[in-house]
């Protein structure tokens, strides 16, 4: 896969998930202001030569503008500004990779697992 997954069109998906906002009585968005993946238990890649770049992108292909760090097994990605989760709906998202041209050792694997989401929720009051 190495070979053409170098550039940001060739991009390879390799972990989607949904966020859904539950619609309580609160009526409320949720604003998502990170997202925290941590590696899977079968990464052999040394992510900092192996990985060029990562990106989130929403169920309409689309990106999202935002920036991943990675430190300590955890992939971290903040986005520019909160992702909103419109109340009672679900948002789906996959992470695609772009790989280096070299530091890439054959039959290395790269994998994320289990996520932190953090958001918060605003609500805005009219006054009369």
């Amino acid at each position: 896969m190495a070979t053409d997954v170098r550039t940001p069109a060739q991009a390879k998906s390799i972990f989607s998930l949904g966020i859904q906002d539950l619609g309580t009585s609160d009526v409320v968005s949720t604003n998502v202001t990170r997202i925290c993946f941590l590696e899977g238990s079968n990464v052999t890649a040394n992510w900092s030569t192996a990985v060029n770049s990562l990106v989130l992108k929403n169920g309409s292909d689309a990106e999202v503008p935002g920036n991943f760090t990675e430190a300590g097994g955890e992939i971290i990605f903040i986005p520019t500004a909160p992702v909103v989760i419109p109340d009672d709906t679900t948002q789906d998202f996959m992470i695609e990779v772009v790989l280096n041209e070299t530091g890439i050792v054959d039959g290395s694997v790269i994998q994320l697992s289990k996520i932190k989401v953090y958001y918060s929720l605003m609500q805005l009051y009219k006054n009369s």
